[in-house]
């Protein structure tokens, strides 16, 4: 999600893009984009400011981004609310599965599509999705290196009559997530977050194993999975990823923010803690010195350290040791003031072309 706002318009976008190369640049993603610049907002805006209010409560979460998501929220809803016709409806799981909030027919669906570069290994979700549709056909969008069960997915498929699988023709990886269903010339779409898994649609955040996730729904005339440039395959024809595959256990210590501060001036790391006791002190490693960051305060497992003085100048990222010695992680360094004031003033480029821009260590 995406979303720039003032008193009196804002910007929103919520799609399958991550905050990286890749999601902002390289994939095929799926976005939703919404202007909202009337003298009223719709009720989408007033549920995406309520939903941001509540994820402070729901995921671990530094004080500044609570701060910020609260501000974001407040300044979504400066004006009255009201409906409009055809808006589309926002869906979140930090209550509620997402699967249960679809507005399901009561009778069999002419058409199913389905495109998502991830499903859960037994295929529970795509399962659920037949058995609730009943769709007479089934569309699935692949990406090449898709990560499925091959077996247990053609098992799912096997419930519906006629299936096809498509692979979009580009090289390019596509991330982007989409379900649709049609009834006659009517169609629903679902795009967002949500992979088709059980962690995604299946769950709700009140389950550990449970994904925090963002939806749109909203009725359609014509279907965004076939706009995508595909051509039919054989599921023995792809190159698939295993789902099985084993991974690093999480670290029960991670390395959140590193922060420059004022008033007064300090150095604020913050760790996040899920097993175990924190460390008494942090060792900063910073332009080839070592520096001791204090314990500081505790917010349940997110602890922050402090550097009460400066250690000249910061690189664009320190390294980050527990109280042995031990690495933990490395963290991007964040000059709070100076992008809490960037929010409040005009782009530098206004005033410069992009290329002094570029060559301003200052405005770098």
């Amino acid at each position: 999600m995406l979303v720039a706002a003032s008193a009196d318009d804002a910007l929103i976008s919520i799609g399958s893009g991550n905050a990286t190369s890749a999601g902002w640049h390289h994939n095929a993603e799926l976005w939703t984009h919404l202007r909202i610049d009337g003298p009223t907002i719709p009720t989408l805006v007033e549920d995406l400011a309520a939903w941001l209010r509540r994820l402070p409560d729901r995921l671990w979460m530094e004080p500044l981004g609570a701060q910020r998501l609260h501000r974001v929220a407040d300044l979504l809803t400066t004006r009255p609310s009201r409906p409009e016709p055809d808006e589309p409806w926002l869906i979140t799981n930090d209550q509620v599965p997402i699967m249960d909030q679809l507005p399901l027919p009561d009778h069999p669906v002419d058409r199913l599509g389905v495109a998502s570069p991830f499903f859960d290994p037994p295929a529970d979700a795509l399962t659920t999705l037949i058995t609730r549709l009943r769709p007479d056909s089934l569309d699935v969008l692949l990406t090449r290196d898709a990560q499925l069960d091959s077996g247990r997915f053609e098992r799912a498929l096997d419930r519906v009559g006629t299936v096809q699988i498509a692979q979009p023709r580009t090289s390019r990886y596509h991330h982007g997530k989409a379900l649709e269903w049609w009834s006659g010339p009517a169609g629903v779409l679902v795009t967002g977050s949500a992979n088709c898994t059980r962690a995604a649609l299946l769950r709700s955040m009140d389950d550990d194993r449970g994904n925090c996730e963002l939806a749109l729904l909203q009725e359609i005339a014509e279907s965004v999975v076939d706009l995508v440039d595909a051509e039919e395959k054989d599921l023995d024809d792809l190159v698939l990823r295993d789902p099985d595959r084993k991974t690093d256990p999480t670290p029960a210590i991670r390395v959140l923010t590193a922060q420059i501060l004022t008033d007064p001036d300090r150095i604020e790391i913050t760790i996040l803690v899920t097993a175990g006791t924190a460390p008494d002190h942090l060792l900063i490693d910073v332009a080839g010195e070592t520096h001791t960051a204090i314990h500081a305060a505790n917010d349940d497992a997110i602890h922050t350290y402090r550097l009460d003085h400066s250690p000249g100048t910061l690189s664009r990222s320190v390294t980050v040791r527990d109280d042995s010695g031990a690495a933990l992680g490395a963290a991007l360094v964040t000059d709070v003031h100076s992008a809490l004031a960037r929010v409040r003033h005009p782009s530098p480029l206004e005033q410069q072309s992009l290329p002094e821009l570029l060559g301003s260590e200052e405005q770098m």
